[in-house]
């Protein structure tokens, strides 16, 4: 007959053993990549160049950065009329 500590230690052991033993199976049981699925290239296209920001562009976004640190109310009378003095509202 098994004694008290010998009987916690049993339940513990056991216990552990059926953690790890879900555990093992998740793994195995996850998904594998398709060896069929095209190849997907995220590599940028060199040839291709972003257009240069025009100066007016600049301003507009000077003036919105402007309005950032404002608080909420401020800061949307601050868009509004950065977007009117630019015409893009």
């Amino acid at each position: 007959m098994l004694n008290g500590i010998a009987l916690r230690i049993l339940v513990l052991l056991s216990g552990l053993l059926l953690v790890g033993m879900a555990g093992a199976d998740q793994i195995q049981t996850q998904p594998q990549a398709d060896p069929k699925a095209p190849v997907v290239d995220n590599t940028p296209d060199p040839t291709l160049t972003p257009r240069d920001i025009t100066e007016r562009e600049q301003e507009y976004l000077s003036a919105l950065k402007a309005c950032e640190p404002l608080l909420e109310a401020e800061r949307q009378n601050c868009i509004k009329a950065v977007q009117g003095k630019y015409g893009l509202m």
